[in-house]
C-alpha cells in the first residue's frame, strides 16, 4: 500500500507531458500540445472535470475526465471519457480515489447516473468497475467515419480545438 494518501487536484495544462504519458499506457498516441490545448479548453467547460492524482514524490500519476452530457433518449447523465493510474500504482486504490472525486463532481452537477464505456479487451478495468459498484448493463459495436483529414494543426484530433468553440 501507499504510504501517502494521493492529492487529487483539477488538471492544468502544465500537466499535459505526464497526461501524454499516461495515454500511451492506455494505448492512445496523443501530443502535449494537443492535450496542453485540450486541458485549457476543458477547464472553461463546466460540462467536464478532469482531475489527476500526484503523490509527493511523483506528480500525475493519474487521472480521470468526466463529462455531463444530455441526449434525446436517456436525458442528463454522466460519463467518464477516461480513467488510467500509472502502472507501477495500480492497486493501491488511486483509482477508486479519482472515482469518487469524480462521482461527487457528478452529483453537485445534479447527476443521479454515471456511465462508463471501457474496450472489451480490458478486463482488468472491468472488474476494477464491478469492485467500485458499476455494473454492466450493454455491449455495443462502435463505428467511426472520419469526415475529412486535418490538413495543418491537431493531427490527433477528431474535431480540432478551433472548431470545438461555439458561435454565440
Amino acid at each position: 500500500m501507499l504510504r501517502n494518501k494521493p492529492l487529487i487536484r483539477l488538471a492544468h495544462a502544465q500537466d499535459a507531458e505526464r497526461v501524454v504519458l499516461l495515454c500511451g499506457q492506455l494505448g492512445y498516441a496523443v501530443s502535449v500540445s494537443a492535450v496542453q490545448e485540450r486541458l485549457k479548453l476543458l477547464a472553461t467547460d463546466p460540462d467536464h472535470v478532469l482531475y489527476v492524482a500526484d503523490l509527493p514524490n511523483a506528480p500525475v500519476v493519474a487521472w480521470i475526465q468526466v463529462c455531463i452530457v444530455t441526449t434525446l433518449v436517456v436525458g442528463r447523465q454522466a460519463e467518464i471519457y477516461g480513467l488510467i493510474v500509472q502502472e507501477e500504482y495500480r492497486g493501491h486504490g488511486i483509482g477508486q480515489l479519482l472515482i469518487q472525486s469524480g462521482e461527487k463532481w457528478v452529483q453537485k452537477q445534479g447527476c443521479n447516473t454515471i456511465v462508463v464505456r471501457s474496450n472489451l479487451i480490458r478486463d482488468a478495468a472491468h472488474r476494477f468497475y464491478k469492485k467500485v459498484g458499476y455494473q454492466q448493463f450493454k455491449t455495443q459495436a462502435v463505428f467511426r467515419k472520419v469526415l475529412s483529414q486535418e490538413k495543418e494543426g491537431d493531427e490527433d484530433a477528431a474535431c480540432p480545438v478551433s472548431s470545438m468553440h461555439h458561435k454565440q
